[in-house]
């Protein structure tokens, strides 16, 4: 888990290589420019200062080519470092997924947004939350039809943890059938709330973007081999 501020905290990511970090693209729609932003990683206290967090510049914003900001489809981008992350045990990359997982999979998500009156705003906070049945997701009842195919929904159809303001960009983690290991499967992109009925969170599904990943990093080998049980 990575953030990214723009005069403070604005948006998550993950850290998937010492010069890389996936996050969403919707993050940079209004302020493009590089120079407005920094990455901090390592921190686990929002507005505290961290002997482990490292604060590096971004050389390149890379969102996705087919982004399309109204329709929130192909929500995902790639921040290119100015100089590489040390890595750490506080700071280590998130492994790609090798495969799609299945609805009703718990998964992770973690980020410093908005907890919506529920305590504990200046730390990191981690929710489990079930993948939703595509046919759910896009129900007349929740999206009706608007999550496209390379993103889906995590969360309780009755309402509960979720994503919320602030947590955009961040990871969605499952993992792996040792359960040792944790995948970066999701990006957080959007929701109609934070946390209500019929109202699950969106993620962009990292899965289906791993060729772009893959061939714009050209970090093929090294991100298929990521060995890091831990996320950053």
């Amino acid at each position: 888990m990575f953030r990214l501020e723009r005069y403070g905290h604005y948006c998550g990511g993950a850290l998937i290589d010492p010069h890389w970090v996936l996050t969403a693209a919707h993050c940079f729609y209004d302020f493009p420019q590089v120079w407005r932003w920094q990455v901090i990683v390592g921190k686990h206290l929002k507005n505290s200062y961290e002997n482990v967090q490292q604060t590096l510049h971004i050389q390149k914003i890379i969102p996705h080519p087919d982004y399309d900001y109204d329709a929130n489809f192909n929500d995902i981008a790639l921040v290119q470092l100015g100089s590489p992350a040390v890595l750490k045990a506080e700071v280590t990359p998130v492994c790609l997924p090798r495969t799609y997982f299945s609805p009703g999979t718990i998964c992770y998500i973690t980020g410093f947004g908005d907890t919506k009156g529920t305590g504990g705003e200046d730390s990191l906070k981690q929710a489990a939350v079930p993948i939703v049945p595509p046919e759910v997701c896009n129900g007349t009842n929740i999206y009706d039809g608007a999550v496209q195919d390379t993103a889906f929904c995590a969360g309780f159809v009755a309402g509960g943890a979720d994503a919320c303001q602030g947590d955009s960009g961040g990871p969605l983690v499952c993992t792996g059938d040792s359960g040792l290991k944790f995948f970066l499967y999701g990006i957080t992109s959007w929701g109609a709330s934070c946390g209500g009925a019929n109202q699950p969170g969106v993620y962009t599904n990292v899965f289906d973007y791993l060729d772009w990943v893959k061939n714009t990093t050209k970090l093929s080998t090294a991100l298929q081999s990521q060995a890091s049980p831990l996320v950053g």
